[in-house]
């Protein structure tokens, strides 16, 4: 799969890649299933919702390695993506109103048990929150 650009929202990162968490040993709360991958996705926004919810950073990265859709992802096909590895080529940090902003969102949605999803293209869903995807969402 091919994208414009790809994307990783997350803690700061010192270098130029960005490691699975096995290699690192940071993993956010439900992600232990994919110990080996890197999550990316082809929009740019999911990515700074990412970074909104750890202070992080957001990342325009070269994935490398094969790419695949991540099975638990509760989002449209080809928004939440996994890789071995990918290298940096920007870094963007958001801005202080950026993340206040993604986090009332975060916490909005999750009061009322939706999630508004806005695919690369500008569709825009309202979709249930799952058990799996609100605990996600709470441990942030």
């Amino acid at each position: 799969m091919s994208a414009e650009a790809w994307w990783h929202g997350g803690p700061r990162i010192t270098g130029d890649m960005v490691l699975p968490p096995a290699m690192t040993g940071s993993c956010r709360s439900g992600d232990e299933d994919h110990r080996q991958s890197v999550f990316i996705t082809p929009d740019r926004g999911l990515a700074t919702t990412y970074a909104s919810t750890c202070n992080g950073w957001v990342y325009e990265v070269a994935p490398e390695g094969d790419i695949t859709q991540d099975p638990g992802s509760f989002l449209p096909p080809g928004t939440s993506m996994m890789c071995p590895r990918a290298r940096i080529v920007r870094r963007f940090k958001p801005s202080r109103v950026e993340v206040e902003r993604r986090r009332a969102l975060v916490g909005l949605f999750a009061a009322l048990d939706l999630v508004r999803l806005t695919d690369w293209n500008g569709r825009t869903y309202a979709c249930r929150i799952t058990d799996e995807g609100r605990a996600a969402l709470e441990a942030g």
